[in-house]
């Protein structure tokens, strides 16, 4: 599969050393090239990015800031910086690498290969049986839920909401990122927000969908896939 890449970098040579990386990896797709974050902020909201090179010294915005605004499994991050004190910081927003520049062949290479597991994962389906139930910890207290019961979850960046049948909406102290790896297969991200029990669907529109009273974003890239479970569960 193809990873689908920004660069955010507002040093021009070390922006066009990471195009030059990227483009000599046949995993990757280098999907837009941004000086600041304002602008590559614009761009991930209306594009479906797996991955993120983010400097984290950037004018205005900083890297970090941006990636705290990022909600969601997806993208993953690979930050970029001159210092190496900045490493730990980084890693409190779930970033899966730093690269400290001067950025080295073998230590891009590292970020990449981490990148490919965490997708080479997912792709291989890697999901628990339908009815084991998750064990998830909220609000103070250990719930025990079976997934089908799970209607859809919500990421509000360090922490998620999930919404279920029987419950009220709970607050789970776990990233989106990781949840999503404990479910089963009928659950799909729709938006880098969201991840939703495409059992629990009701309705679909031009670019949302329907659980109860819930309207969920459905981005271009996942509709199909929506759109082709649902028509297949109703036959």
């Amino acid at each position: 599969m193809k990873i689908k890449c920004i660069v955010v970098e507002d040093e021009r040579i070390a922006r066009e050393g990471l195009q030059c990386y990227i483009e000599k990896y046949d995993c990757l797709a280098l999907a837009g090239s941004f000086s600041n974050a304002k602008d590559a902020l614009l761009f991930l909201n209306n594009h479906d990015i797996a991955l993120v090179f983010l400097d984290i010294e950037l004018p205005g915005i900083k890297g970090i800031e941006m990636a705290m605004q990022l909600e969601g499994a997806l993208p993953l991050i690979v930050f970029t910086t001159a210092y190496a004190q900045y490493a730990l910081e980084g890693y409190s927003v779930n970033s899966i690498d730093y690269l400290v520049k001067p950025i080295f062949p073998e230590d891009f290479h590292r970020a990449v290969q981490k990148a490919r597991a965490f997708f080479d994962y997912m792709e291989k389906d890697h999901k628990p049986a339908a009815g084991k139930e998750l064990l998830i910890k909220s609000e103070g207290e250990w719930l025990r839920i079976q997934p089908s019961e799970i209607q859809f979850l919500k990421s509000m960046q360090n922490y998620v909401i999930m919404y279920s049948i029987n419950l009220k909406p709970k607050m789970v102290l776990q990233p989106l990122k990781e949840i999503l790896t404990l479910l089963p297969s009928f659950f799909i991200q729709t938006h880098r927000s969201y991840v939703v029990n495409l059992n629990a669907v009701q309705k679909i529109g031009d670019d949302h969908l329907s659980i109860d009273q819930y309207l969920i974003p459905l981005s271009r890239s996942r509709k199909k896939d929506v759109t082709d479970y649902f028509l297949s569960s109703n036959k």
